[in-house]
């Protein structure tokens, strides 16, 4: 443990003394470690022993560790489970000395969160959040995006955290839509949003689609990925209209706020026509399971429309979280019934859905 400690801390001539002169391919195996923490923050790592085998008819061992990293200064990000290595030990006279590097399949959370595609990750750490990207990135974008997550997050945060979202947002600026969906495990569908999303307790930025964006959309898509960052905890589960709408009204808040021009409602109210809105509040799919691009962006725009009505008229954002409080927890594939939606609305905010709805399309017409 104390080596791994000396390579986090990257005390490498240090760590050169814990180790047992070995052969050339033995030190290579060392190496790839070595690499990979250069590339972590100095200082932020935690090492813990799983196992350790011992073997005393050859005095070797084979110790089984962990390796956590977190970034920034305080607040710091959530602890990340960097790394899992098999090390060999050799008994030197009264000391265990590393004698090679016998990991048979890379583990840890940091190929799913993006590590895997830095060969060199350099991190910008702001006041309250993270930027992390590859060496080759633009600097001056990557600056440009932490400057507009540091003026969002204490405001996202104090108005839609509830204490468990993680107090420094990490933010991966990747080079495709593909590559995020490798990394992150998850299929992106056809997104209003192909430009930046939200995995777990991280945001991702498509930066080729987001440099297509003009800059006022690129701030307020960072917003949009971070309100889902800071509501994951309580809105877990719930209806996508709910999931999206709150971003998109914190996205929509953030352009006003900023004299930014507001998000369009882009003649919904014609679009509510040949639409049932509880038929899209029942779904809890990416996407809504919709396939025609525009019914997906109109949905977005539903959504929007539906959580700054209860808002408004409803009781704010406390509204919001005993909405997201009333509904029945669900299978990940279920959806809701159109009573378990109605119920739902009439518990949390007093008043039935088809109010809402009505309240809804009257201010927009």
């Amino acid at each position: 443990m104390t080596y791994v400690r000396l390579i986090a801390r990257h005390h490498y001539d240090s760590a050169e003394a814990a180790i047992l002169p070995c052969s050339r391919a033995e030190k290579r195996s060392l190496l790839g470690l070595w690499k990979f923490m250069a590339g972590m923050p100095v200082g932020g790592a935690r090492v813990n022993a799983d196992t350790t085998r011992i073997n005393r008819q050859d005095a070797t061992a084979t110790a089984q560790l962990s390796i956590f990293v977190r970034f920034g200064h305080d607040p710091a990000s959530v602890w990340v489970k960097a790394a899992t290595r098999s090390l060999k030990l050799q008994l030197h006279g009264e000391r265990w000395l590393v004698a090679a590097d016998v990991t048979r399949a890379a583990g840890g959370d940091l190929a799913a969160y993006g590590f895997s595609s830095f060969s060199r990750p350099v991190f910008y750490d702001g006041s309250r959040a993270t930027v992390v990207a590859s060496a080759g990135a633009d600097d001056a974008e990557a600056r440009f995006i932490l400057r507009v997550a540091d003026a969002a997050v204490p405001e996202i945060w104090s108005r839609l955290g509830d204490g468990k979202a993680a107090r420094r947002p990490l933010i991966f600026l990747v080079e495709s839509k593909r590559q995020g969906e490798r990394l992150a495990h998850i299929d992106l569908g056809k997104v209003r949003t192909p430009a930046g999303w939200q995995y777990s307790a991280f945001t991702y930025v498509d930066m080729p689609e987001w440099e297509q964006l003009d800059e006022d959309s690129q701030q307020s898509m960072v917003v949009h990925e971070l309100a889902h960052v800071a509501t994951r905890s309580w809105l877990s589960g719930a209806p996508h209209s709910l999931v999206e709408g709150v971003a998109m009204y914190e996205e929509d808040r953030w352009r006003r706020d900023h004299r930014i021009w507001p998000i369009s409602y882009d003649r919904l109210g014609d679009f509510y026509a040949g639409v049932d809105s509880i038929q899209l509040w029942q779904r809890r799919w990416s996407d809504w399971g919709l396939r025609n691009l525009l019914g997906i962006h109109y949905a977005y725009l539903d959504a929007m429309a539906m959580v700054q009505t209860i808002v408004d008229r409803h009781g704010g954002v406390d509204a919001l979280r005993r909405l997201a409080a009333a509904l029945p927890r669900r299978g990940v594939s279920q959806g809701f019934s159109q009573n378990d939606i109605r119920a739902a609305f009439l518990s949390a905010l007093g008043v039935s859905f088809e109010q809402v709805v009505s309240e809804t399309r009257n201010r927009l017409r």
